[in-house]
C-alpha cells in the first residue's frame, strides 16, 4: 500500500480518531473491509501485529502499526489535532 492510496481511502469517508501520535484509530465500516483489505494485502493479517476490535457495524484498527509497516507518515493521512 502506498501513502496516496491510504490517504485515498481515510480521506473518502472513513472516520477516525488521533489519540496522540501512538495511537490513532480508524473505524472502517463492514461494507468498506474489502477495500482495506485488499490495500493492506491478505499476508499483513496473518502477520498478527494488527490491532482491531470488531464492533456493530465497523471494525475499530490502530493504524499506527500499519502506518509504520508500509513507511507512512501518519501526519500525511491523518490530521492530528495537536499540528495545528
Amino acid at each position: 500500500m502506498t501513502e496516496l492510496q491510504l490517504y485515498k481511502f481515510i480521506n473518502d469517508g472513513i472516520e477516525y480518531n488521533c489519540v496522540n501520535d501512538e495511537e490513532i484509530y480508524a473505524f472502517i465500516p463492514y461494507y468498506e473491509m474489502d477495500e482495506f483489505i485488499n490495500l493492506l494485502g491478505r499476508n499483513i493479517l496473518e502477520r498478527n501485529f494488527v490491532t482491531a476490535l470488531i464492533k456493530d457495524t465497523y471494525l475499530c484498527v490502530e493504524m499506527i502499526c500499519i502506518c509504520e509497516y508500509f513507511n507512512i507518515d501518519s501526519k500525511n493521512i491523518f490530521k492530528h489535532e495537536w499540528n495545528n
